[in-house]
């Protein structure tokens, strides 16, 4: 996992919040991928698209009325301090109220369906 593709990617859906854009470009990797596939699934972002001959992908952010889906976005382990969690911390987790994205060995889960498969990891980045 490259931690700097994640902070620009949070960082990149921070800014465009703050600005009210809807559209983001981000490069193009496997891990890019697998988190916009998972933000798909739990209805953070509308879509995404591959650019053509581009190693770039476009982002469609969420937003009802306006108002962005994504309220706050926070990257737990950084790459000076790793967090990681094991499955009794993610029983305790809010699950109600934040997502917490975590990368294990089966790949990028949410904190929900780690908790299914009874199996922890490091805990990436939290959204409410």
């Amino acid at each position: 996992m490259s931690n700097t593709t994640l902070s620009n990617l949070l960082i990149k859906i921070k800014n465009a919040n703050s600005i009210n854009c809807k559209f983001i470009k981000v490069p193009l990797t496997k891990f890019t991928l697998h988190l916009l596939n998972n933000l798909k699934l739990e209805n953070f972002i509308t879509d995404y698209y591959q650019l053509n001959k581009k190693k770039e992908i476009l982002i469609n952010l969420k937003s009802k009325k306006y108002i962005f889906v994504i309220q706050y976005i926070e990257q737990i382990s950084k790459p000076g301090l790793k967090k990681y969690i094991t499955l009794t911390k993610i029983k305790n987790l809010k699950i109600n109220s934040e997502n917490n994205l975590i990368s294990t060995s089966n790949g990028i889960l949410d904190s929900k369906q780690a908790k299914i498969k009874k199996i922890g990891g490091e805990l990436l980045f939290k959204i409410i």
